[in-house]
């Protein structure tokens, strides 16, 4: 806080208290981000097929089937 003849100055502890509301949320992203990250990507893959790169699908011989 910077200090003028008459106190405090209200703009600097309003700027103050911005950047100590700004830490904490980045505190609180970087807590939850990785879950979410994680939470959504598993969310993804379990609702997409498989990809077979050989052509077989599921189930089937293993033989390319590329009807």
């Amino acid at each position: 806080m910077a200090l003028n003849e008459s106190g405090p100055d209200p703009e600097d502890e309003e700027l103050e208290r911005q950047v100590d509301e700004m830490a904490k949320k980045v505190l609180e992203y970087r807590a939850t981000l990785p879950v979410q990250l994680k939470n959504t990507v598993a969310s993804i893959l379990a609702v997409q097929p498989p990809v077979f790169l050989d052509g077989s699908g599921p189930g089937t011989s293993g033989a390319p089937n590329f009807d």
